[in-house]
């Protein structure tokens, strides 16, 4: 995690916790996590502090830059989704409270405050190839021969109600690989297959880019 205003780089690794250091790449501190703790993602909630999670228990830490304490968070969120078979792949800044964390079977809505840090599990039973939240606060999930959009904009205004959900089928056997919404509004989505654009309105392919056309 990149932090440009306080001249910080956060980076995890697999099996060696997470380290820290200056713009200059000068490392300044290394935190020594847990041997089945790989670090997956970082989120900032306010400056100097983030929250880092790994894939193992206690699976959440909030990190305090500025005096370089490291805290576990008594959030066992995991019960949802087992040690085995469930880890966090990435998180997604919405507002300046709020992010998305993406697992490989759920997703999460984060609320964060000075005070308190609160996680909303979506109910969602999917177990989804990729993700991403647009900008009208829309879910995109992308799964094995179909992708699907899910309204969550209450959910992340913390007012939890039923998702209402649009699916889009693919050719057979098409994985999809990633989402990516660009600066003017549009939705790209990346398949084994090849690269779709879609309509970032409505959820409709618009083309599709495969090897013949220089993939």
């Amino acid at each position: 995690y990149p932090d440009k205003k306080y001249n910080l780089i956060i980076t995890g690794s697999l099996f060696d916790g997470f380290s820290v250091f200056d713009t200059s790449q000068h490392l300044i501190k290394h935190f020594k996590l847990k041997p089945w703790e790989q670090t997956r993602c970082i989120l900032k909630t306010e400056p100097y502090k983030y929250l880092v999670f790994t894939n193992g228990h206690p699976g959440i830490y909030l990190f305090n830059a500025k005096n370089f304490q490291l805290t576990t968070l008594n959030k066992n969120i995991t019960k949802s989704f087992t040690s085995t078979d469930g880890y966090f792949t990435y998180v997604q800044p919405l507002t300046d409270t709020t992010a998305a964390l993406f697992c490989n079977n759920t997703v999460f809505i984060i609320h964060h405050t000075t005070t308190n840090i609160t996680f909303t599990q979506l109910p969602i039973q999917k177990t989804y190839s990729s993700a991403i939240v647009d900008d009208k606060k829309r879910l995109w999930l992308g799964e094995t021969g179909k992708y699907f959009i899910l309204s969550i904009k209450n959910f992340v205004q913390g007012t939890p109600f039923g998702i209402q959900e649009k699916i889009f089928y693919l050719p057979q056997n098409t994985v999809t690989k990633c989402f990516y919404q660009d600066i003017e509004k549009n939705m790209w989505m990346g398949t084994e297959k090849g690269l779709y654009k879609l309509n970032s309105e409505t959820g409709a392919i618009m083309r599709v880019w495969k090897k013949k056309d220089g993939l």
